[in-house]
């Protein structure tokens, strides 16, 4: 059987998950949901009506950079590509913070934010 993806927008519309994975919950989207500057989006994969899989993206300052990359495509103006720089500070074994602060120092100035080209 195929699965099904879901994509959920607002807390209220996620039905309640099995499992205790803390870092693609319903909780942790309700707290993106309340930060200012975030928007958060939960995809889940269900099959036969059961979740077998979840990813939850918080986009934070992109959302102009996504909007702008469709708006420029469906005018015609050629290819667009958005690059989005984010930690996995589990895999990096950092706290949270200091997965940020590593990305600032060592990822930025080789991705620096911003228009690379823009006509």
């Amino acid at each position: 059987m195929p699965l099904k993806l879901t994509t959920y927008y607002h807390g209220k519309d996620i039905p309640e998950l099995p499992g205790k994975n803390a870092f693609h919950s319903k909780e942790l989207f309700l707290i993106y949901e309340a930060t200012p500057g975030y928007t958060p989006l939960l995809i889940v994969a269900t099959e036969d009506g059961r979740p077998m899989a979840r990813l939850l993206a918080a986009i934070r300052k992109a959302k102009k950079a996504i909007r702008k990359a469709f708006e420029n495509s469906m005018a015609g103006k050629g290819s667009n590509l958005v690059e989005i720089v984010s930690t996995c500070n589990s895999g990096w074994k950092m706290s949270p913070a200091k997965s940020n602060e590593w990305m600032v120092e060592n990822m930025f100035p080789f991705y620096p934010l911003g228009d690379l080209k823009d006509k």
